[in-house]
């Protein structure tokens, strides 16, 4: 099988959103802003979290305090409730004083896509798209993520437009140099039984970050499975077993273990 990767990691890593310290009008509140700005800063979301809720309770319409809570909520195992709260305060931004905030929409896009409501994030990020300020297209770290989740998004449901808004990445940062943009196109390929150009992708993957085994398994299984080419699929497959038990993941090892001795009983 095919195996899947998370698609948002590099998003967790370094959205890009540039808070403003002018939220929270009483000065306590201002102080209590900052401070959730600098938890973000320092990969603390839970404290951020706790921060922005303070904002909120002063001022429940306060746009940079809306998008420093979702930012935080989203960006680590938050809770349910916690989520539901972030994108019920950006949905009502959005339609009131951030009609025209680029970023907001952006993280209300990211957070649709994080629960899996894949319509609801096409639309929002179609609309951020629509409204992103002009100095950041087409090179910026923004317009890239931003491209990169709608292609996310029509994959869903569209792979070749999918893969069309993906190939656009292809020279952007931080995704030209990404195992996991590589990785994300060759299995849309996959999908679209474009099985040489998944191969292709793969070993992109591969040059990206030689230590991951996923893109060796599953080169391996396309040569397998779908090219019946034993000598190609067993280089692979030992490939990813070192890699594998390298990591101590002894579930793939076992699996890949049991295949190679198939393929030997059956003499291939």
């Amino acid at each position: 099988m095919i195996q899947k990767h998370n698609h948002f990691f590099m998003l967790a890593l370094a959205l890009p959103i540039v808070l403003i310290v002018t939220s929270c009008s009483p000065t306590d509140s201002v102080a209590e802003f900052k401070a959730g700005v600098n938890f973000v800063e320092q990969g603390d979301y839970p404290s951020a979290l706790e921060k922005a809720s303070i904002c909120l309770r002063v001022d429940r319409d306060d746009i940079e305090a809306i998008k420093l809570h979702a930012l935080a909520a989203f960006s680590y195992e938050s809770g349910e409730k916690e989520r539901t709260s972030a994108i019920n305060n950006m949905k009502r931004a959005a339609t009131s004083a951030g009609k025209n905030d680029f970023e907001l929409h952006f993280l209300l896009g990211w957070a649709y896509l994080q629960n899996a409501r894949y319509d609801d994030a096409r639309q929002t990020l179609e609309y951020a798209q629509a409204i992103i300020p002009k100095e950041l297209v087409p090179a910026s770290t923004e317009y890239a993520r931003l491209i990169y989740m709608l292609g996310i998004c029509y994959a869903e449901h569209n792979l070749p437009k999918g893969l069309e808004y993906l190939k656009l990445l292809e020279k952007i940062p931080p995704y030209n140099t990404s195992q996991e943009y590589y990785a994300t196109y060759a299995r849309l390929a996959y999908k679209l039984k474009l099985y040489h150009d998944a191969i292709i992708w793969y070993k992109k993957a591969q040059a990206a970050d030689k230590t991951q085994p996923h893109p060796y398994l599953n080169i391996a299984v396309i040569y397998d499975t779908i090219y019946q080419n034993p000598n190609q699929a067993r280089l692979f497959y030992i490939n990813a077993l070192a890699r594998f038990q390298q990591l101590d993941d002894s579930y793939y090892a076992k699996k890949i273990q049991n295949r190679l001795m198939a393929m030997a009983a059956s003499g291939k």
